[in-house]
């Protein structure tokens, strides 16, 4: 399945990496991959998930044109329509590089083995989430849901609606993150310790 292969190394992971995040094993990726293997609906799932991604995306057809995204309208330069246009630009980056931070914390390779390290990486994670959100939150109130019904120019409803997929990315993939941080900790069996770790942090921060 080519789509797999195309869709893994967008995310930027080897074989090996996916294996690790999905739980499926990197020589049944490789036969996946090059086509020696028809994967079973759960492995599909799996690969899916690590990915962030929809089953539906692995059966693309060939000969469907791969566009990553919609053809961007030209922006105008000058003028009220310009500055806005600039500044809808500049979010869709800043929402993109939230996308990037989010699969770095997905993908990365090893979070610790003490506690004092997971509560780092259980912090860190969680205050991500939680700037995600309240960006969700204040575009969906303020912008996406006030205009959803508005004529608005191509070219910025091109931009809203690349800026609003950009942050449900990385929601997604930093919600991924805490569930893998999660299982690591599990599988180490120092949840009570991290718990505890977050309980004496909290006092020090209040």
């Amino acid at each position: 399945m080519e789509e797999v292969k195309r869709l893994r190394k967008m995310a930027g992971l080897t074989q090996v990496e996916l294996a690790k995040l999905s739980g499926v094993s990197a020589f049944t990726i490789t036969e996946i991959e090059t086509g020696q293997r028809e994967p079973r609906a759960s492995t599909l799932r799996k690969l899916a998930a690590a990915l962030g991604v929809e089953v539906a995306d692995f059966f693309r057809e060939p000969s469907s044109p791969k566009v990553p995204s919609r053809p961007s309208p030209e922006l105008p330069s000058s003028g009220d329509e310009g500055r806005r246009a600039l500044y809808l630009a500049t979010v869709l980056e800043e929402a993109r590089d939230l996308t990037r931070q989010a699969l770095w914390m997905r993908n990365f390779e090893h979070y610790g083995d003490n506690p004092a390290e997971l509560t780092g990486w259980s912090w860190k994670i969680n205050d991500f989430l939680s700037s995600v959100w309240a960006q969700q939150q204040r575009w969906e109130n303020h912008v996406f849901g006030p205009l959803e019904e508005q004529e608005l120019p191509e070219w910025e409803r091109n931009l809203l609606e690349q800026i609003k997929e950009a942050i449900e990315s990385a929601e997604n993939a930093g919600s991924q993150a805490r569930s893998r941080l999660g299982e690591h900790i599990e599988i180490r069996e120092l949840g009570k310790q991290v718990a505890q770790w977050r309980e004496e942090s909290e006092q020090t921060r209040a």
